[in-house]
Formats: C-alpha cells, structure tokens, sequence
C-alpha cells in the first residue's frame, strides 16, 4: 500500500450534511480502499498519508477481479459481492445512523460499528501511478445526491 489521501472537509455529525461519499472505481486491476475515517482531525489525515488503510474506519475494500469486502478499522469484515469499473459505490450514514455500503444503489452491508465524528474521507491504494477512482464525491440526504 503505498498511496493515499484523506479528505479537509469532514461529516461533523448524524443531523447534517453530506451524508457520505460515492465513487466510480475505473476499472478492477488496482486494488484499494475508499470510505470514512474519524480521529483526532489532522492527526488521523498525518497518519492516513503514511498509507495506514488501518485509519479508515469504514472502507469499501475494492479488491482484484472486482472483488468487494467491507473493512472496518483494519479488520475484514467480509466479501459482499463483486463490482465492476464504471459502477457506483456508496459508503454513507443511513437513517439509523448507520454507515451502509451499496454497488449501485443495492444495500450489501450496514455496520453496528459506534460512529465516531467528524468522519472525513480516505482513501488508500496498494500502487500508485494508475488511475483507480473517479467521481470521488461527497453524498447528502437523498440517495440521488449521488448521480453525476
């Protein structure tokens, strides 16, 4: 794992918006992780930098060969179907202040992991120097926040 970034603005809690983030992963030969992370602000965005994908609390884990598992803080959760280059990804807070993971729009998991704010977005990449995600974005109330 040797790229990542984390966001500067962040989710300062569950009453308020955006809700989340969606992106398109571009194709599925790269692997990496997308999603929410929380901590101490900037001290969590230095070590998110250093390429720790262990900072995200609530990853979507885009895997070879359009594999997804869900990640939280490190540790996988599991394997949730596949995904395909193109397809849009949702990781966001749900009406029961939930964190919810979607492949086009489809619920394939939700957490029971305690939210911690303000949640920023991360990402981190096992290569660098390929393009892996597009249309990286923040996401509000309505799942048609979404669209392009």
């Amino acid at each position: 794992w040797n790229a990542s970034a984390a966001s500067i603005h962040t989710i300062q809690n569950a009453e308020g918006e955006p809700k989340g983030i969606c992106f398109e992963p571009v194709g599925t030969s790269t692997p990496f992780m997308c999603g929410l992370a929380s901590d101490a602000g900037e001290q969590a965005r230095t070590e998110l930098t250093g390429n720790n994908y262990g900072r995200i609390d609530f990853a979507a884990y885009c895997s070879l060969n359009g594999q997804f598992y869900v990640y939280e803080s490190g540790s996988n959760i599991g394997h949730f179907e596949q995904y395909q280059g193109g397809g849009l990804i949702e990781v966001l807070l749900n009406a029961q202040c939930k964190v919810e993971f979607r492949i086009n729009g489809s619920v394939r998991y939700v957490s029971q992991k305690k939210l911690e704010f303000p949640l920023f977005a991360a990402v981190s990449a096992r290569e660098s120097g390929q393009p892996f995600l597009k249309q990286l974005r923040w996401v509000g109330s309505s799942p048609f926040d979404c669209s392009p």
